[in-house]
């Protein structure tokens, strides 16, 4: 499963417009590095092989429930997987609760994390970048996208039962 926010830029109607589009307002485009008029889309994708299929597509609406709350019940609603299944979200998605919600569901979740992302191994607190220092070299793997270079590593987390 990919999950994934999108805009669906729209043009903001001009000043004598009575009425604009219902429930349209300002996101930010990463893609722009701006804000950007339109309606903003949370995505789950079905991906097998080279066939990618849409899942589920909601309108995010900003007041309602948080992003990270909408991912967590669509990832609940999911099917328990036979075999091997994972989930591939931003690295903005990435928290306890994606995290809990796909494990307990039976996937795995792959995701980036953000140099500055405090996580605490063995209960202590420690950014990744420092974390980063203690990882050694046959752990992971150097890996190029479009030009930009990560470093890629498997690790599991282990969390505390409640």
């Amino acid at each position: 499963m990919i999950f994934d926010d999108t805009i669906a830029e729209k043009t903001k109607p001009s000043s004598p417009a009575k009425h604009s589009i219902q429930a349209t307002g300002f996101h930010q485009s990463h893609l722009k590095g701006k804000q950007v008029w339109g309606h903003q889309l949370l995505t789950m994708m079905l991906s097998c092989g080279k066939v990618v299929l849409p899942y589920y597509i909601e309108r995010y609406e900003k007041g309602g429930k948080s992003k990270i709350e909408r991912i967590c019940e669509m990832v609940s609603m999911l099917p328990i997987p036979k075999g091997l299944a994972y989930g591939l979200c931003d690295s903005w998605y990435i928290n306890k609760k994606v995290i809990e919600v796909h494990f307990e569901r039976g996937y795995h979740l792959i995701g980036a994390l953000k140099t500055n992302r405090i996580i605490y191994p063995q209960g202590i607190r420690i950014q990744i970048k420092d974390f980063a220092k203690y990882i050694e070299k046959d752990e992971v793997h150097l890996v190029t996208v479009n030009g930009s270079r990560y470093v890629l590593g498997t690790w599991y987390i282990v969390m505390k039962e409640p």
